[in-house]
């Protein structure tokens, strides 16, 4: 009966010992990932609000993704009037156009941000006014053209020379590789990332979550 008594509490001492270790382990995971930051190259791309930001906020789109048309009706009019607007946090956009028929709208918004940063919101929300198919199917110009419609201050030689030059198309294959590093290779949009740090998803309530914690960790609130 002493020697079962023995192994009983042996047991529930060993059970205890790979509990604690599991649960250890978890919580460092956890902290890990949570805590893991990247350095982000962010030169000459989009970038919005105060200069003086504590709070950075970073996201990758791709013109053709549907979950980014998602995020930028939904999630992105909410960050803008909750913390961009206000100055909270300095927002940085980086397109990406790896699916086919993307490359149009990437140098088109590109060439708008270079010379008409001011319209670069309403580059975008126009650029939604297409179905992703028929996006996709349109050239440059055409975009640009029917923007300048309702934008007529918009320069279209100025524009189409930014269009052919070498400059846009380089940026592509760049922003490709700056999203990798920041991704591990596993490239995957909308990606949003609050002081370098990537969010597990892009709703709302996460993302305006992460921000509220940044914020107050700098003191910022």
């Amino acid at each position: 009966m002493k020697k079962n008594l023995l192994i009983d509490r042996f047991l529930l001492i060993i059970t205890a010992i790979i509990l604690v270790g599991v649960f250890a382990t978890a919580a460092w995971t956890a902290e890990g990932s949570r805590g893991s930051k990247k350095s982000i190259n962010v030169r000459g791309q989009p970038t919005f609000g105060s200069p003086t930001a504590t709070v950075q906020v970073i996201v990758f789109e791709e013109f053709l993704c549907h979950e980014c048309r998602y995020y930028q009706h939904e999630v992105f009019p909410k960050l803008k009037e909750n913390y961009l607007d206000t100055g909270k946090i300095q927002y940085i956009f980086i397109p990406l156009a790896y699916h086919q028929g993307s490359k149009n709208p990437f140098l088109a918004a590109w060439c708008i941000n270079k010379y008409y940063p001011e319209l670069y919101f309403d580059f975008l929300d126009f650029l939604s006014t297409y179905s992703i198919g028929d996006l996709a199917k349109k050239t440059t110009m055409e975009l640009l053209m029917h923007f300048n419609q309702h934008h007529p201050h918009t320069n279209l030689t100025k524009l189409r020379n930014c269009v052919v030059s070498k400059r846009p198309n380089k940026q592509i294959a760049l922003n490709l590789e700056i999203a990798s590093d920041a991704m591990d290779d596993d490239v995957a949009v909308p990606a949003v990332f609050v002081n370098g740090e990537k969010l597990p998803n892009h709703r709302y309530k996460e993302v305006s979550e992460a921000i509220d914690r940044a914020l107050e960790k700098q003191g910022g609130q």
